[in-house]
């Protein structure tokens, strides 16, 4: 008997042992990501003569305090006081975030809340809400028993109607309605149109008009990516028949500039000549200059392991290790001339992130009040970009995390619209 206690004790003690390399483990990673490939964190530790030992610290107090006692590593605890801390430390916001090992918890320091909204749609009755059509166990007619915070009007089927919307600190996927004291499960998304029709873009010519709706600024599917430029094409011809275009950038989280690069171009250059190609490149490239980049081994590591990063620009980094910051881009004071002379009109909501903001701020730049901004503020993360993925090793924590500086960009020092501060 005392053999099987003396196992026993032997075994939790193994057990706890391993749990505790795990989280040293991860935290000693996670140590590493904050001082050499995290430029926001790097740079505000040093401004506060910290290191990222003391982070670490502050993490296992925060997870320590907050971990549940039901399992050995408490992963979403582990995500969330990253978080927490990464909040009070760093200078960031929007491209930094956080999401535990599932990929359901979405934490983001300096973002508390999403929208999320369901395809659930109510018409006023007097002084109540009553359902517009079935909707799977929802029948139409039924009464909304909710609070009324929770209905956002809109213009659905050519009428006024209220669609149910709710405040998330974390990416949700079900939500429950109260309709008649009884509550109903219901599929929501950050999406504003249809759940399950979403349309990643569309294009419109209407009248002297032209509409634009694009959502989505990265295509894994090179089928879909070549369609997405096949169509811009045929859009961007009409430019010279219009009087205004309204580009529509509600929800799109952004990805690669490159996608709406062709817009600007098309708006400087009324054709398209390898002369036009190589001034746009320069301009394009001036607009970064004043950026700082970090500059370590381990960030030069993650550049050559991108597979898009020439080895002359390698061999660049490798000779200014004596340096943890560096800007390459020269400021050459580069002007250009734009043909178009209409209105331009952009709509905009707190899911309007990273590329489409730096598209609108190159066309407040370029064409100053005839630029019409609509909407909510932007996620407002021109301030750090150039975000990479990281993974910590046992818990499976995924980090989003900044490699560029870009406060003393000539687009962000100029006056001009900054994204969340107009």
């Amino acid at each position: 008997m005392k053999k099987k206690i003396f196992i026993f004790i032997l075994f939790l003690f193994v057990f706890s042992d391993i749990f505790s390399n795990a989280l040293d483990e991860d935290c000693a990673y996670l140590g590493t990501l904050l001082s050499d490939v995290a430029i926001d964190m790097s740079l505000a530790l040093e401004e506060k003569n910290l290191t990222s030992k003391d982070v670490i610290n502050d993490i296992k107090s925060i997870y320590k305090k907050t971990a549940s006692k039901k399992v050995e590593f408490d992963k979403k605890a582990f995500a969330s006081a990253i978080s927490e801390s990464y909040a009070k430390y760093s200078n960031a916001n929007g491209h930094v975030s956080v999401l535990n090992a599932s990929g359901n918890d979405f934490f983001v320091p300096f973002e508390p809340h999403y929208f999320h909204f369901s395809d659930v749609f109510f018409i006023k009755e007097k002084n109540s809400f009553v359902v517009y059509k079935n909707h799977k166990k929802i029948k139409k007619g039924m009464r909304y028993t909710g609070s009324t915070d929770n209905l956002f009007k809109t213009v659905h089927d050519n009428q006024t109607l209220f669609r149910y919307g709710t405040l998330s600190s974390t990416i949700i996927k079900k939500c429950l309605i109260p309709i008649e004291d009884k509550e109903y499960k219901v599929s929501v998304s950050v999406d504003v149109g249809s759940i399950k029709n979403r349309k990643d873009y569309d294009f419109q010519k209407i009248d002297d008009s032209i509409y634009l709706k694009i959502e989505e600024c990265h295509y894994s599917d090179k089928a879909k990516e070549k369609q997405f430029f096949e169509d811009s094409a045929k859009i961007i011809k009409e430019f010279k028949n219009t009087n205004s275009i309204i580009f529509d950038f509600r929800n799109n989280l952004g990805g690669l500039p490159r996608y709406l690069d062709q817009f600007t171009y098309a708006l400087i250059y009324d054709e398209k000549t390898k002369d036009n190609d190589s001034k746009f490149s320069e301009w394009r490239l001036d607009l970064y200059a004043g950026e700082k980049l970090i500059n370590t081994r381990t960030m030069i590591d993650r550049l050559r392991l991108n597979g898009r990063t020439s080895s002359d620009y390698i061999y660049y980094r490798l000779s200014n290790l004596d340096k943890k910051y560096i800007d390459d881009v020269e400021d050459k004071q580069i002007i250009v001339t734009p043909w178009y002379k209409g209105k331009i009109f952009v709509l905009i909501n707190p899911l309007t992130c990273s590329a489409p903001e730096d598209f609108i701020l190159q066309l407040k730049r370029l064409f100053g009040q005839n630029v019409i901004i609509i909407g909510q503020n932007s996620y407002g993360c021109l301030d750090f970009i150039d975000p990479y993925n990281y993974f910590l090793p046992n818990s499976k924590v995924q980090l989003r995390l900044c490699a560029t500086d870009f406060r003393e960009s000539k687009l962000l020092t100029e006056e001009c619209w900054h994204g969340d501060t107009w």
